[in-house]
């Protein structure tokens, strides 16, 4: 009997060891969960990144043949329509107004927030009827989409990008769609964030056209 009430301690300093162990292995295997899914990308930012890897691709395909095709002989350069210099202000004042938003959206000033973000999705409305108002310019002139080589790209690459501008439209109207309460969510991606990246990836692909077609001579 003493002999038996003596092992009954190490029995439960056994136990207690054992359950230790249990009890560390087990918040090291929280820890790793917790930083396996902080550090994994989202599906939707996979997604994302995928597509401007796509649009990237293409217009390199574009510039390839833009190159080419500018070295024959028959190339007759047109002048951009001074519109365009607007049309660039305006969809970088419309990203300008993407960051606004995402900045009202942190501070949590639900009013604020849709109006920048509306705004952005009027300004894309806007350039897009500049780009049509470009078009009209060029066709006044006398300037169509097979009148030479320079001008075939610039009708083909502005009508690409212009629907590339219609997609970030899109991704606006679904987040301006979106409940206020829903959209301060955690989410494993921030459509807000998504939306704004893209739009400023089109910004950019603008730029670049604009200084491919009429900058660099």
């Amino acid at each position: 009997m003493p002999d038996t009430l003596a092992q009954e301690p190490k029995y439960e300093q056994t136990a207690m060891l054992q359950w230790g162990e249990i009890e560390r292995a087990s918040t090291a295997a929280d820890k790793e969960g917790e930083f396996a899914s902080a550090v994994a990308v989202p599906p939707a930012t996979v997604a994302l990144w995928t597509i401007l890897a796509s649009v990237v691709m293409l217009f390199a395909g574009f510039t390839s043949a833009y190159l080419v095709r500018r070295a024959g002989p028959d190339w007759l350069p047109i002048y951009a329509p001074p519109i365009l210099w607007w049309n660039t202000a305006i969809l970088l004042f419309s990203s300008f107004s993407l960051e606004v938003a995402k900045g009202c959206r942190k501070l949590h000033r639900p009013a604020a927030f849709r109006w920048w973000l509306l705004a952005a999705a009027g300004l894309g409305v806007a350039f897009l009827v500049g780009q049509w108002v470009a078009w009209r310019e060029l066709a006044a002139q006398g300037i169509f989409l097979p009148t030479s080589p320079h001008s075939s790209f610039f009708y083909m690459l502005t009508a690409v990008h212009g629907v590339h501008v219609m997609g970030g439209m899109a991704g606006l109207v679904y987040v301006l769609r979106r409940r206020w309460s829903d959209a301060c969510q955690p989410m494993p991606a921030d459509p807000v964030s998504l939306c704004a990246t893209y739009w400023h990836f089109v910004t950019g692909i603008w730029i670049y056209l604009y200084w491919l077609l009429f900058v660099w001579r």
